[in-house]
């Protein structure tokens, strides 16, 4: 750290997006969870139609912290309907890019390719991810503030998706 901004490394950015997108896969929530800078003032969203701030627009996931902690813990209920059987996914990440946000915060662009496998069903999931990331501790331990899916067909009908992306 130099002053009050975070500087952070190619390969840490990237190290970072490619173990959250592990982590999904391994449907490990609970680290996944520990990715998050806490319950407060974090946003993981999943837009439905054009990219707009948020406010009034129609969106197919848009939680706070305590929201993405509830939706992890019906998950790991094994209960939860629209996950028995639970999907199987890989997901594939590239063109990882960061920017500096401003003070303390790195945003990070990334485009993805998700194959789900559930009930002898594929579907291809595929888009941009934009994380926003700090360094809350000081310690070079990256944490997201907010998590954007862009989904390619967000304009369109899309099946359930009752999993993470």
């Amino acid at each position: 750290m130099t002053g009050s901004v975070l500087e952070v490394s190619q390969d840490a950015v990237q190290a970072f997006v490619y173990r959250e997108a592990r982590l999904l896969d391994e449907r490990r929530y609970d680290d996944w969870l520990g990715l998050w800078a806490g319950d407060r003032d974090v946003l993981y969203w999943v837009p439905a139609g054009d990219d707009h701030d948020g406010a009034g627009v129609i969106s197919y996931v848009h939680d706070n912290g305590r929201r993405l902690n509830t939706r992890v813990r019906q998950l790991l209920t094994g209960e939860r309907y629209s996950q028995v059987p639970f999907s199987r996914t890989a997901r594939i990440v590239s063109g990882v890019e960061r920017e500096q946000a401003g003070p303390g915060a790195v945003t990070v662009h990334a485009a993805f390719a998700l194959h789900e496998f559930r009930m002898d069903r594929t579907h291809v999931w595929a888009g941009r991810l934009e994380f926003d990331l700090v360094d809350p501790a000081g310690d070079g331990t990256l944490r997201m503030t907010r998590k954007k899916v862009l989904l390619v067909d967000r304009a369109g009908a899309v099946p359930s998706m009752a999993f993470l992306l």
